[in-house]
């Protein structure tokens, strides 16, 4: 029955996950966006919570999960993005990969230091290693992982 069930499911996923999303969009938090009232997640990144609070260098607390938000809605500010679904998460969310013309936005909020990368994904792992050791954004100071603070980590 459990199979049916999620076969079932699987099979009325299939059409979000054959449709690219486009168009404008604004920013949930810093891995998730809004196009069209679809709820997409940035596949391979997790960025700190919205309410989730970091240290700087100087070892003072800031609302890191708010930057991260802020950094993403300036970066998509006006513009159209194209998504490509790579899968359906937990939330019913699409996961997916999206992109301002060229630019993948995943890759950037890991790059700037506003997200963390999934280690399967070795081109985000990359960027990763490089904002680090640069300290740029929640490298900067400490954090706990945004999957642990989900996790009651706090």
């Amino acid at each position: 029955m459990r199979f049916l069930l999620a076969f079932a499911a699987l099979l009325m996923s299939l059409p979000a996950l054959a449709q690219p999303i486009a168009g404008p969009a604004r920013a949930i938090d810093g891995d998730t966006l809004e196009i069209d009232g679809t709820r997409v997640r940035l596949w391979g990144v997790d960025a700190p919570e919205y309410g989730q609070r970091c240290h700087n260098a100087e070892g003072a607390l800031y609302t890191c999960g708010r930057l991260a938000k802020a950094a993403l809605e300036k970066k998509i500010e006006g513009r159209v993005l194209s998504c490509s679904s790579r899968e359906i998460d937990d939330y019913d969310r699409v996961v997916a990969v999206c992109r301002i013309g060229r630019t993948d936005l995943g890759g950037w909020m890991v790059s700037q230091g506003h997200a963390v990368a999934y280690r399967e994904n070795v081109y985000y792992a990359r960027r990763q290693d490089k904002a680090r050791a640069a300290s740029l954004g929640i490298w900067a100071g400490t954090f706990i992982e945004p999957y642990r603070w989900r996790r009651g980590a706090r």
